[in-house]
Protein backbone atom coordinates (compact mmCIF):
# COMPACT_ATOMS: atom_id res chain seq x y z
CA UNK A 1 0.00 0.00 0.00
CA UNK A 2 1.22 3.88 -1.32
CA UNK A 3 1.06 6.44 0.77
CA UNK A 4 -0.46 9.45 -0.25
CA UNK A 5 0.76 11.35 -3.03
CA UNK A 6 3.30 8.36 -4.14
CA UNK A 7 0.78 6.58 -6.67
CA UNK A 8 2.54 6.85 -10.08
CA UNK A 9 0.08 9.79 -11.61
CA UNK A 10 0.72 11.42 -8.31
CA UNK A 11 4.44 11.62 -8.99
CA UNK A 12 4.03 12.94 -12.63
CA UNK A 13 1.84 15.06 -12.01
CA UNK A 14 4.36 16.34 -9.27
CA UNK A 15 7.00 16.38 -11.80
CA UNK A 16 4.94 18.52 -14.00
CA UNK A 17 4.85 20.91 -11.69
CA UNK A 18 8.46 21.49 -10.86
CA UNK A 19 9.83 24.03 -12.37
CA UNK A 20 13.04 23.03 -13.13
CA UNK A 21 11.81 19.26 -14.21
CA UNK A 22 12.28 20.31 -17.63
CA UNK A 23 15.04 22.48 -17.82
CA UNK A 24 16.70 23.05 -20.87
CA UNK A 25 19.35 25.17 -21.81
CA UNK A 26 17.98 28.53 -23.97
CA UNK A 27 21.14 28.07 -25.81
CA UNK A 28 20.77 24.75 -26.84
CA UNK A 29 20.41 25.30 -30.66
CA UNK A 30 22.68 28.25 -32.66
CA UNK A 31 22.80 29.84 -36.14
CA UNK A 32 25.23 28.29 -38.28
CA UNK A 33 27.42 30.69 -39.62
CA UNK A 34 27.85 32.55 -36.62
CA UNK A 35 30.52 32.87 -33.30
CA UNK A 36 28.46 31.73 -30.63
CA UNK A 37 27.51 32.58 -26.59
CA UNK A 38 28.12 28.81 -25.42
CA UNK A 39 27.80 30.32 -21.81
CA UNK A 40 25.95 33.18 -20.39
CA UNK A 41 28.13 36.48 -19.77
CA UNK A 42 27.99 39.82 -18.72
CA UNK A 43 30.33 41.53 -20.65
CA UNK A 44 33.68 41.66 -21.84
CA UNK A 45 36.95 42.45 -20.44
CA UNK A 46 40.43 42.97 -21.02
CA UNK A 47 43.94 41.18 -19.93
CA UNK A 48 47.24 41.14 -21.24
CA UNK A 49 48.88 38.19 -19.75
CA UNK A 50 52.80 37.50 -20.21
CA UNK A 51 54.95 36.19 -23.01
CA UNK A 52 54.62 32.90 -23.26
CA UNK A 53 50.91 32.40 -21.44
CA UNK A 54 48.80 29.38 -22.13
CA UNK A 55 45.03 30.29 -21.21
CA UNK A 56 42.10 27.81 -21.90
CA UNK A 57 38.51 28.48 -21.29
CA UNK A 58 35.76 26.63 -21.43
CA UNK A 59 33.80 25.45 -24.56
CA UNK A 60 30.27 24.09 -24.01
CA UNK A 61 28.90 22.21 -27.49
CA UNK A 62 25.05 21.71 -26.53
CA UNK A 63 25.10 19.61 -29.56
CA UNK A 64 26.89 17.62 -32.14
CA UNK A 65 28.68 20.45 -34.18
CA UNK A 66 31.29 21.50 -36.77
CA UNK A 67 33.07 24.61 -35.49
CA UNK A 68 34.87 26.93 -39.07
CA UNK A 69 36.41 29.48 -36.97
CA UNK A 70 38.29 30.33 -33.69
CA UNK A 71 38.65 33.64 -33.02
CA UNK A 72 39.99 36.35 -30.70
CA UNK A 73 39.97 39.87 -30.05
CA UNK A 74 43.23 42.05 -29.87
CA UNK A 75 42.68 45.19 -27.99
CA UNK A 76 46.22 45.84 -27.20
CA UNK A 77 48.39 44.76 -29.98
CA UNK A 78 51.60 42.80 -29.65
CA UNK A 79 55.19 43.69 -30.93
CA UNK A 80 55.64 44.12 -34.35
CA UNK A 81 55.83 40.37 -36.10
CA UNK A 82 55.11 38.98 -32.90
CA UNK A 83 52.24 36.01 -33.28
CA UNK A 84 49.70 33.80 -31.28
CA UNK A 85 48.74 30.82 -31.09
CA UNK A 86 44.93 28.79 -31.00
CA UNK A 87 43.61 25.55 -30.76
CA UNK A 88 41.21 23.26 -28.67
CA UNK A 89 42.06 20.83 -25.52
CA UNK A 90 39.55 17.91 -24.46
CA UNK A 91 37.86 17.83 -21.55
CA UNK A 92 38.98 15.36 -18.57
CA UNK A 93 36.50 13.95 -16.25
CA UNK A 94 37.48 16.16 -13.32
CA UNK A 95 37.04 19.33 -15.63
CA UNK A 96 40.28 20.11 -16.19
CA UNK A 97 41.97 20.77 -20.04
CA UNK A 98 43.24 17.44 -21.33
CA UNK A 99 44.65 16.52 -24.58
CA UNK A 100 45.30 18.34 -27.50
CA UNK A 101 42.58 18.20 -30.19
CA UNK A 102 43.59 20.76 -32.69
CA UNK A 103 46.92 23.11 -33.09
CA UNK A 104 45.15 25.48 -35.32
CA UNK A 105 48.64 27.44 -36.32
CA UNK A 106 49.27 31.09 -36.06
CA UNK A 107 47.90 34.71 -35.91
CA UNK A 108 49.78 38.01 -36.13
CA UNK A 109 49.10 39.45 -32.73
CA UNK A 110 50.55 42.99 -33.86
CA UNK A 111 47.61 44.19 -34.94
CA UNK A 112 44.36 45.50 -33.00
CA UNK A 113 41.26 43.71 -33.79
CA UNK A 114 39.65 40.70 -33.99
CA UNK A 115 42.17 37.30 -35.52
CA UNK A 116 40.41 34.42 -36.91
CA UNK A 117 41.84 31.35 -37.95
CA UNK A 118 39.71 28.80 -40.16
CA UNK A 119 39.90 25.19 -39.12
CA UNK A 120 37.63 22.05 -39.98
CA UNK A 121 36.89 20.70 -36.86
CA UNK A 122 34.10 18.29 -35.52
CA UNK A 123 32.80 18.73 -32.17
CA UNK A 124 30.67 15.86 -30.03
CA UNK A 125 27.85 17.05 -27.53
CA UNK A 126 29.92 17.81 -24.48
CA UNK A 127 33.05 20.36 -22.60
CA UNK A 128 36.13 21.31 -24.31
CA UNK A 129 38.51 23.77 -23.61
CA UNK A 130 39.48 26.81 -26.58
CA UNK A 131 43.22 27.85 -26.03
CA UNK A 132 45.42 30.72 -27.02
CA UNK A 133 49.46 30.74 -26.31
CA UNK A 134 50.94 34.43 -26.40
CA UNK A 135 54.29 34.82 -28.00
CA UNK A 136 54.88 38.24 -26.60
CA UNK A 137 52.47 40.41 -23.55
CA UNK A 138 48.99 41.34 -25.67
CA UNK A 139 45.79 42.42 -24.39
CA UNK A 140 43.08 40.04 -25.02
CA UNK A 141 39.35 40.35 -24.58
CA UNK A 142 37.84 38.31 -22.50
CA UNK A 143 34.09 37.25 -22.00
CA UNK A 144 33.10 37.36 -17.96
CA UNK A 145 31.08 34.58 -17.39
CA UNK A 146 28.01 34.74 -15.67
CA UNK A 147 27.38 31.29 -15.22
CA UNK A 148 30.46 28.18 -15.43
CA UNK A 149 30.52 24.31 -14.73
CA UNK A 150 34.15 25.63 -13.15
CA UNK A 151 32.01 26.86 -10.28
CA UNK A 152 32.88 30.38 -8.87
CA UNK A 153 34.99 32.42 -6.69
CA UNK A 154 34.31 31.73 -2.28
CA UNK A 155 34.32 35.72 -2.22
CA UNK A 156 31.16 35.23 -4.90
CA UNK A 157 33.08 38.03 -7.33
CA UNK A 158 33.00 35.99 -10.04
CA UNK A 159 32.85 32.01 -11.98
CA UNK A 160 35.69 30.40 -12.89
CA UNK A 161 36.39 30.85 -16.56
CA UNK A 162 39.53 28.32 -17.20
CA UNK A 163 43.17 27.47 -16.42
CA UNK A 164 45.97 29.68 -17.31
CA UNK A 165 50.01 28.75 -17.31
CA UNK A 166 53.14 29.63 -18.52
CA UNK A 167 55.45 26.89 -20.73
CA UNK A 168 56.34 29.41 -22.60
CA UNK A 169 56.19 29.67 -26.79
CA UNK A 170 56.06 27.62 -29.27
CA UNK A 171 53.67 24.17 -29.99
CA UNK A 172 50.93 23.90 -28.25
CA UNK A 173 51.11 21.33 -25.37
CA UNK A 174 50.05 17.52 -26.35
CA UNK A 175 48.70 17.96 -22.84
CA UNK A 176 47.46 20.41 -21.18
CA UNK A 177 50.46 21.22 -18.42
CA UNK A 178 49.19 20.19 -15.11
CA UNK A 179 49.14 22.52 -12.13
CA UNK A 180 47.46 25.92 -14.15
CA UNK A 181 45.14 28.58 -12.29
CA UNK A 182 42.02 28.58 -12.23
CA UNK A 183 40.67 32.01 -13.37
CA UNK A 184 37.47 34.23 -14.36
CA UNK A 185 39.74 35.70 -16.98
CA UNK A 186 40.27 32.62 -19.44
CA UNK A 187 37.16 33.03 -22.02
CA UNK A 188 39.74 34.69 -24.87
CA UNK A 189 38.82 32.24 -27.78
CA UNK A 190 35.58 31.68 -29.44
CA UNK A 191 34.19 29.91 -31.95
CA UNK A 192 32.01 29.78 -35.18
CA UNK A 193 29.96 26.95 -36.01
CA UNK A 194 29.52 25.72 -39.45
CA UNK A 195 26.90 23.20 -38.90
CA UNK A 196 25.23 21.14 -36.85
CA UNK A 197 26.03 17.10 -37.15
CA UNK A 198 22.96 15.15 -37.70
Amino acid sequence: MKLAGETEANLIIRHQKCINAHFQPALGDFKSGQYIPDLPFSGYYSFEPAAGSLFAGIFVASVDMEIDRLAVNIASPADEGKSLRLGIYACRADLYPGTLILDAGTASASEAGTREIAINQILKRGYYYLAVLLENPCGLNYLKLAQSPLGMYPAMSAVFAGYGCEPGWGELPLEFPSGATASNVMKMVIARVARFVQ
